[in-house]
């Protein structure tokens, strides 16, 4: 998929926002796992 929108010149703009929000995704995914793993150690620790 992400090819598909790279090979396409003429919608820079949808690439744009697309790869954006793929990103947002990807950080808030990642913000919640280290959350998890916060949470997870402290529970091993106390």
């Amino acid at each position: 998929m992400a090819t598909q929108t790279c090979c396409i010149p003429q919608s820079g703009l949808d690439k744009e926002s697309n790869t954006g929000s793929l990103i947002l995704r990807l950080y808030s995914f990642l913000q919640t796992r280290f959350y998890f793993m916060l949470v997870i150690k402290r529970c091993i620790l106390v």
